[in-house]
């Protein structure tokens, strides 16, 4: 019993409350539609605690004034005790949807770690087996004893290089492999699609300023010049 009632909501004992003192006094339902015109729909409404299905939220404590008084009981009262149903039902209700709402929050954030998780797996698994998604920090020209040039394939290509000295080296270069060329003044650099290689010189990044010049299907030739002192001031 104590279970039972401890599951029962403050509106439902209150509309209890209501029901048995009318029964209690030998009231009928018929006698109260004739005293207080009131629909026996709304009466029972109010005797099984569905107030929400009142009206109105202005009509409601008018319902159960005319309700109470034609039972016998005091409709000061009445309300007295309904408004302190009310308040406590509505401060259990916005307890629950409080926790509604952290619980579906809780499963999104959920959701999300997961997510991140798969993600950093699936970058580290990429990381082992081709390029680390990292870019190469810029060397300062200072520190090479000569200049070098790097290239990093994105897919299959074919490169041509001619060193100062007019030796000509020609490479096929797989996706992700990277070589590199060191040289004294200049080099120059043979390429179908600049857009199929990342190039760097002395650890800057010159892709950008290539492919500027470069013209769409058509085999370009490149002169990589070293940065001067002039260059530097």
């Amino acid at each position: 019993m104590s279970d039972n009632k401890a599951n029962v909501s403050p509106l439902t004992e209150f509309a209890n409350y209501l029901k048995s003192t009318r029964v209690l006094m030998n009231v009928s339902i018929d006698e109260i539609r004739t005293k207080t015109r009131l629909d026996p729909k709304y009466i029972h409404a109010m005797e099984n605690g569905e107030f929400d299905k009142l009206p109105g939220a202005s009509c409601i404590k008018s319902y159960i004034k005319a309700y109470a008084g034609c039972i016998g009981l005091d409709p000061n009262y009445a309300i007295s005790r309904f408004n302190e149903c009310s308040a406590v039902f509505h401060r259990a209700r916005k307890k629950a949807r409080l926790r509604w709402l952290l619980s579906r929050v809780a499963i999104v954030a959920a959701g999300v770690l997961l997510l991140l998780a798969v993600f950093s797996l699936i970058g580290r698994r990429q990381a082992g087996t081709g390029r680390p998604a990292t870019t190469r920090a810029p060397v300062p020209a200072e520190k090479f004893t000569r200049n070098r040039l790097d290239i990093l394939a994105g897919q299959s290509v074919v490169i041509g290089i001619v060193d100062e000295k007019g030796t000509h080296i020609e490479q096929v270069l797989s996706p992700d492999q990277e070589v590199s060329f060191v040289f004294d003044e200049y080099i120059y650099l043979t390429i179908h699609d600049i857009n199929h290689v990342e190039v760097d010189l002395n650890g800057f990044a010159i892709t950008q300023a290539l492919r500027k010049r470069a013209q769409r299907g058509i085999l370009m030739r490149y002169k990589v010049s070293a940065p001067t002192k002039e260059d530097g001031r």
